[in-house]
């Protein structure tokens, strides 16, 4: 066996050692610094932990099935039309992240347009930690970087996988902290 392969069989055998640490009902975070990944419900809630040192990132993706004669889907766009023959799809209906039991303000724009969503890993990159998703279908495939801190969110990337190392959107958000006037 060559040395990636060896190395798949590692990564794959941390993820699920983190997966069935998560699974056994544990709610404190796994014994190690973790990324997880995990296969998004198209109906439900799916639940995401990853521990950075002594910080734990917890994220809800609520996921709903749309039929075709929802007001719900979409209206523009290549799902439009009936071309392809779709008749349901799964929208982002909402996104809740805490770091440490913190709840963040999610924007809707972080999630608004995901449709299909199937696959979401939260890991830790550039001193933040970052939900990825990824979702679609054949041309129409995407993945998008969600990055945040103990804070707030802080950007939203979204990729064509046609084109994945150059973001089609790129989402930047402030705090902005209201004074009252007298």
């Amino acid at each position: 066996m060559r040395f990636s392969a060896y190395l798949c069989v590692f990564l794959l055998a941390v993820s699920q050692g983190c997966f069935f640490y998560a699974s056994q009902g544990n709610t404190e975070a796994a014994p190690f610094d973790s990324t997880s990944a995990s296969a998004i419900l198209p109906v439900g809630e799916t639940a995401i932990k990853a521990a950075r040192g002594e910080q734990t990132a917890a994220v809800s993706i609520c996921a709903v099935r749309v039929d075709r004669s929802d007001v719900a889907f979409p209206s523009s766009g290549p799902l439009s039309e009936d071309l392809l023959g779709i008749k349901e799809i799964t929208i982002v209906k909402e996104v809740k992240i805490s770091l440490d039991g913190h709840k963040l303000f999610v924007p809707y724009s972080v999630y608004a347009d995901l449709i299909n969503p199937s696959k979401a890993t939260v890991g830790f990159k550039d001193g933040m930690f970052v939900l990825t998703i990824q979702g679609g279908d054949a041309a129409w495939s995407y993945f998008l970087d969600v990055y945040f801190d103990a804070k707030q969110v802080h950007r939203r990337s979204y990729y064509w996988a046609l084109v994945p190392d150059k973001p089609a959107q790129e989402t930047r958000y402030w705090l902005r902290k209201l004074k009252d006037v007298e």
